[in-house]
């Protein structure tokens, strides 16, 4: 686990933003839950903002490439970030109680903004992980067009995209088993973090607009 997390930088300098944030915010006095809330937004927009940018940049080849490094504890990671963002939303819940006793609409929406960017940083790790299997296992996904040219970065975040509004494909195909079962999961987990921002967008609207 400890080689595989050496070979993503924007992971750990994530962890490192999200323990500095969270710790500080901790020291300020601000309540626990906050300050839980604030180190994972930040742990979340440091690791998904370089991850993306140099993935959007990188050229099929170079997908390819980084596909073969990463190969070791790709699953490992990705469970545990899953879980972290899973996490994440019972921490909201959590903080939006204390919201709705402290009657800070601040606080709540510091909540509807970590839910946010769990939501976004589950697809971008998902979209990571078709780019994987695609260049390490033997595709699993059959991308419309001219087939002499190979995917970039953004249509794997199409794709999981989609899937994360959806909860289906659209003119993508999926072409063997295990692709499809990891379609599902994503979009049992989509349907989850969906639901919960629907929830909590009307619970505090009626609690703040009464």
């Amino acid at each position: 686990m400890f080689t595989a997390l050496r070979r993503r930088p924007s992971l750990i300098a994530g962890i490192v933003a999200g323990l500095l944030v969270g710790g500080g915010a901790a020291l300020f006095g601000t309540l626990p839950s906050t300050a839980v809330l604030l180190g994972w937004c930040a742990l979340a927009v440091v690791h998904m903002a370089p991850l993306a940018w140099m993935l959007q940049r990188s050229t099929p080849a170079r997908l390819k490439k980084r596909a073969e490094d990463l190969d070791d504890g790709q699953w490992g990671v990705m469970l545990a970030s899953l879980a972290a963002c899973i996490a994440s939303i019972l921490a909201v819940v959590w903080h939006l109680r204390v919201a709705h006793q402290q009657n800070d609409v601040s606080l709540a929406m510091l909540g509807i903004l970590t839910i946010l960017l769990s939501w976004l940083l589950v697809h971008v790790l998902f979209a990571g992980h078709y780019c994987h299997e695609y260049w390490q296992n033997g595709g699993g996904i059959d991308f419309p067009g001219d087939e002499k040219e190979a995917p970039d970065f953004l249509e794997f975040m199409y794709f999981s995209l989609t899937i994360g509004m959806t909860f289906q494909v659209s003119d993508v195909t999926t072409t063997n088993r295990g692709t499809r079962r990891l379609v599902s999961l994503h979009g049992a987990i989509s349907f989850l973090f969906n639901a919960v921002i629907l929830a909590c967008t009307v619970n505090m609207a009626s609690q703040y607009l009464d």
